[in-house]
């Protein structure tokens, strides 16, 4: 007799360079911390910020303050977004920067009336309760899970049968 296995997992994590379409509903899902770091600090880099983020302490701070929103509780997100936004210079780079970060991690602008949600919702990025339980704020593990395996294959793209031979084989070892 066949049982079916059953996965239904409390928490799931992401990378935020994907949208998830199909997770599942019972489960808490959040993006990577680390990924929402550097997608910022690539902006800095696209809006021809990089020097001055070097040379300016004040500009470091405030753009380690963007990122630190995935620590805020999700209902406050957008108003402390727009406080911080009145700290940062008034000029074409930074604004920007700040335009980025609010159409892809909080809103984006009104259209016919309509409010359309960001990219990557701030609930999706959170982790406000994550910080509180001591639980992940990245997919480092998984990603160091990932390369375990694929060097333990030497292939990246596994069949079901050759990944359970490898396992029972790995397991004998052990």
């Amino acid at each position: 007799m066949v049982r079916a296995l059953e996965f239904k997992p409390e928490r799931t994590s992401v990378q935020i360079t994907m949208t998830p379409t199909c997770v599942h509903p019972e489960s808490t899902t959040s993006g990577c911390y680390f990924h929402l770091k550097q997608s910022v600090l690539r902006k800095v880099q696209v809006c021809r910020l990089k020097r001055r983020y070097k040379q300016d302490l004040q500009l470091q701070t405030l753009v380690k303050c963007i990122t630190a929103f995935a620590f805020v509780p999700p209902d406050r997100v957008a108003e402390l977004f727009e406080d911080l936004s009145e700290l940062f210079p008034d000029e074409g780079a930074t604004d920007d920067l700040l335009t980025y970060f609010k159409s892809t991690y909080i809103q984006k602008p009104m259209i016919q009336q309509r409010q359309r949600s960001a990219l990557f919702p701030p609930e999706l990025l959170n982790h406000y309760d994550d910080s509180l339980q001591l639980a992940p704020k990245t997919t480092n593990c998984v990603e160091g899970w990932h390369n375990a395996l694929k060097s333990l294959y030497m292939a990246t793209h596994l069949s079901v049968w050759a990944m359970l031979r490898g396992l029972q084989k790995d397991i004998a070892i052990q």
